[in-house]
C-alpha cells in the first residue's frame, strides 16, 4: 500500500489529510486495514475486479485497480479518505449505487 493519511475534518469539508509514506508505524497500520476491508474487491495487489469499467446491470460497478490503470490515482488523498471513511455517497451529497462500505 504504501501510505496511511492523518485526517481531520468534515466528509466534504477540511481538506487536511497528511501522508505519513515514511513513518513505518502508519505505513503498516494501512496495510493491515487494507488487507483486511479492501483487499477482497481491490486486490491484494491493487489489481482490481476484472471488468472493473463496466458497469453492471443493477448499476453497480466493480472494484477499480489502485495503480496506473486504475482511476483511483486521480482523485486527491483528502477525497479518497474521506470517500473510504464515510462512503461515498456522503462525500459527494447524494445517492451513487455501489457496493463499497465506508
Amino acid at each position: 500500500m504504501g501510505f496511511f493519511l492523518i485526517y481531520s475534518g468534515q466528509a466534504t469539508g477540511s481538506k487536511d489529510v497528511t501522508l505519513r509514506p515514511n513513518d513505518l508505524v502508519f505505513v503498516q497500520i494501512g496495510e493491515k486495514i487494507y488487507k483486511n476491508y479492501c483487499s477482497s474487491c481491490h486486490g491484494l495487489q491493487l489489481e482490481g475486479q476484472k471488468g472493473w469499467q463496466t458497469t453492471l446491470s443493477d448499476g453497480m460497478r466493480l472494484a477499480p485497480p489502485h495503480d496506473a490503470s486504475g482511476h483511483t490515482w486521480h482523485h486527491p488523498n483528502y477525497h479518497l479518505f474521506a470517500m473510504t471513511k464515510f462512503g461515498i455517497e456522503k462525500l459527494i451529497g447524494q445517492d451513487y449505487p455501489n457496493n463499497m462500505p465506508a
